[in-house]
């Protein structure tokens, strides 16, 4: 069989492609290998407090230990930060087992698991809030 000048290139070219296909994928691997090695670490300080959320994770995690988490109404939060993070200030008011609300009770959320006012004592409460809250109440 005769083939042309034409055929013989494409036959060349066609098995060719394979080994252009490896080439490319090794020097890819390569270059991410090198560049995994030289690129700089992620920092390991936190980002910027994103207010909306934090508020959000912390009011959930206060609901969680609510008798009646669906009851749950908030006012008066504030957000404190510290060197040991953020913590969240601010008073609930929930329904209790005969469907009424108890009052707003003070709370704090954040670096500690979340205390409730009624949960343990006034004076405990009141050394807790001066430390994370930074303010009297």
């Amino acid at each position: 069989m005769n083939r042309g000048p034409a055929g013989i290139a494409i036959e060349y070219l066609m098995r060719q492609v394979p080994v252009v296909a490896a080439t490319v994928i090794v020097a890819l691997f390569l270059f991410l290998f090198f560049y995994a090695r030289v690129a700089p670490a992620p920092s390991s300080s936190p980002g910027p407090l994103d207010r909306t959320r934090f508020i959000a994770d912390e009011e959930e995690r206060i609901r969680a230990g609510l008798r009646d988490p669906e009851s749950a109404r908030f006012r008066n939060e504030s957000i404190s930060t510290s060197r040991a993070g953020a913590t969240l200030c601010g008073q609930v008011n929930s329904k209790n087992a005969l469907g009424g609300y108890e009052g707003f009770q003070r709370f704090i959320s954040g670096q500690t698991p979340p205390l409730i006012e009624g949960t343990i004592g006034p004076d405990e409460m009141n050394r807790q809030w001066a430390k994370l809250c930074g303010r009297e109440q």
